[in-house]
């Protein structure tokens, strides 16, 4: 198992497993999250403007059973 942050502040730099490193697009962390039980966790105040308002018919594949979370970023590589 293993998490994944998105937040429009992150570096976009992998694995981003830290909100320093966090991925810049949701997409992005939902195809390195591919092993069941990985977490993507978004941060819920800085959500990455491509992802910020979408269309009704945008469709996501996800490769796994992953649980996205909506969280607050607390600086670190945990989440609350």
């Amino acid at each position: 198992m293993a998490d994944y942050f998105v937040s429009n502040s992150g570096s976009n730099t992998s694995p981003y497993d830290t909100w320093a490193k966090a991925a810049t697009s949701l997409q992005t962390a939902l195809t390195a999250a591919s092993t069941n039980g990985d977490r993507v966790i978004i941060q819920y105040n800085a959500v990455p403007s491509g992802d910020a308002e979408l269309a009704a018919n945008v469709t996501y594949t996800i490769g796994a059973n992953i649980s996205i979370i909506s969280a607050s970023n607390n600086g670190g590589s945990s989440w609350t």
